[in-house]
């Protein structure tokens, strides 16, 4: 869906309006998981983003965001990173 490098831009973007935020503020990369209901065939038919590649994305949105991280996958749950 969105590549890693995809995801390192949208929190950089974020980085400016984070130090702004009056409460609590949390990044959660999660893992895509198709199924039968969705509305787009293109995205039924499509694999499950293998879990180490989301555990990988949120470690890279951790060096960059002075936040609380997470990734989010059916196979290891919710973990902070």
């Amino acid at each position: 869906l969105i590549d890693i490098e995809d995801i390192k831009k949208i929190a950089t973007a974020l980085k400016k309006f984070v130090f702004k935020a009056k409460g609590r503020v949390v990044f959660v990369v999660q893992q895509f998981i198709p199924y039968e209901n969705i509305l787009n065939e293109k995205y039924r038919k499509m694999r499950r983003t293998e879990p180490e590649k989301v555990v990988e994305a949120a470690e890279a949105v951790a060096k960059i965001l002075p936040i609380q991280v997470y990734c989010r996958t059916l196979e290891f749950g919710t973990k902070q990173v």
